[in-house]
C-alpha cells in the first residue's frame, strides 16, 4: 500500500509533461531517463482514483 501512496515530485512533473509534451516524455522514459518521471502504472491508478472521487463529488449516485 505504501507504494501507491508515496507520491513525490516526479508525479507532478509526469502530469505536466503528459499534458504539454507527451511525445517527449514517452521518448525520454523509453530512452532510460526514468528517474525524472513517476512510474506509469502507479500514475494510471492514482489518476483513475482521483477521477472516480471527482465524479462522485460532482454527481453522487442516489
Amino acid at each position: 500500500m505504501g507504494g501507491f501512496t508515496n507520491i513525490d515530485n516526479g508525479f507532478g512533473r509526469t502530469l505536466l509533461d503528459l499534458l504539454y509534451r507527451p511525445g517527449y516524455m514517452i521518448r525520454d522514459f523509453i530512452a532510460g531517463k526514468r528517474t525524472l518521471y513517476f512510474r506509469p502504472f502507479q500514475t494510471l491508478f492514482i489518476l483513475a482514483a482521483l477521477y472516480i472521487m471527482a465524479v462522485q463529488l460532482v454527481d453522487p449516485m442516489p
